[in-house]
């Protein structure tokens, strides 16, 4: 099974209305000890406002419309520690945005959590990437080499797994499947794909709830990239297998069919360096976050909020699927 996602948190936000709009059509402003707000011409031909709010714990850094719902973009950092930084519409998460929990450590490793991609009503909706990685807690250590990571890339249907990438990189290996999920994360595809990097092996066939059932297996020589062998293996419940073919038995038209797709299957997982893709993606947001989102101030400043409204969007602009399918499938 894929590895779970943490939900997402929401709060609203809760102002007096009338009290404030009185005050701005009297000063052009409200501004008290934890809240400004005025009035902002940024959205052409709708009546929008510029917020900065602290209560406690609780912050919001952006737009919100005439009837004061978050609408636009924004920062909300959450009690519970969580922040988003993307786009509102009727005061809930959608288009393109980005969710990270706060991160944890733990004997000497830092654990973190981060999803980007597209959002419909609060949920995860369309492409995205959800990233867990492991590195050590030590910033001077940090590197690809010494991370541990797992994502999802692709589809996402009504915030769970739909079609897509899972990957995982542990210490000295990588594994990677391609194919659609169940509604509750399981493997399930009559042509799903898995491929382990230090085996070389790809497997080709039916995965019903993450286990393998029939398929060809396909062994690579990791030096010229060839085929070695190929054989066709059925399994039964308990895994046993039922049925072994030879390459030498194997329908030659298909067995021919069959090394060419997953020959550039294989090529194009490793060509395109998706683990490091990934990782230096999650490294560049983090950087962009500590650099542009950490002191924003909306309320007054011209200058900056425009551009994290620029960055914003280049974010959404970006080839966050890393898809496999238009790479390998529409030759």
């Amino acid at each position: 099974m894929a590895k779970e996602m943490k939900e997402e948190v929401d709060m609203k936000i809760f102002l007096d209305k009338e009290k404030i709009l009185g005050e701005i059509s009297k000063n052009g402003q409200y501004v008290t000890d934890d809240i400004k707000i005025r009035k902002w011409e940024g959205a052409e031909g709708t009546e929008s406002y510029l917020v900065e709010l602290a209560k406690g714990n609780i912050k919001y850094n952006g737009v919100i419309n005439k009837r004061f719902e978050r609408d636009g973009y924004g920062i909300h950092r959450f009690s519970n520690g969580d922040k988003y930084f993307g786009f509102f519409r009727d005061d809930q998460r959608n288009f393109n945005g980005i969710y990270y929990w706060p991160s944890e450590e733990k004997n000497g490793r830092l654990y973190s959590e981060i999803y980007y991609g597209f959002w419909k009503n609060n949920n995860r909706e369309s492409n995205g990437i959800y990233l867990w990685l492991d590195e050590p807690s030590n910033e001077k250590d940090r590197n690809f080499d010494n991370t541990r990571l797992e994502a999802y890339v692709g589809n996402f249907e009504n915030n769970t797994y739909s079609i897509g990438t899972f990957l995982q990189k542990t210490d000295d290996d990588y594994f990677l499947y391609y194919g659609k999920f169940t509604p509750d994360g399981h493997k399930n595809d009559d042509n799903g794909f898995f491929y382990s990097s230090n085996a070389d092996k790809l497997f080709h066939g039916k995965i019903i709830n993450d286990e393998i059932k029939e398929g060809y297996v396909f062994c690579f020589d990791s030096d010229s990239g060839t085929i070695e062998t190929v054989v066709y293996v059925s399994f039964d419940e308990k895994m046993d297998i039922t049925n072994f073919i030879l390459e030498k038995d194997l329908d030659q038209d298909q067995k021919e069919k069959e090394s060419k797709l997953c020959s550039r299957f294989r090529d194009v997982i490793l060509g395109e360096d998706y683990f490091g893709q990934l990782y230096q993606k999650v490294k560049d947001i983090t950087k962009f976050v500590d650099e542009n989102l950490g002191d924003v101030k909306v309320f007054n400043d011209n200058e900056k909020f425009p551009i994290m409204i620029k960055l914003a969007v280049a974010y959404a602009r970006d080839n966050i699927n890393i898809d496999i399918s238009e790479k390998v499938f529409e030759e």
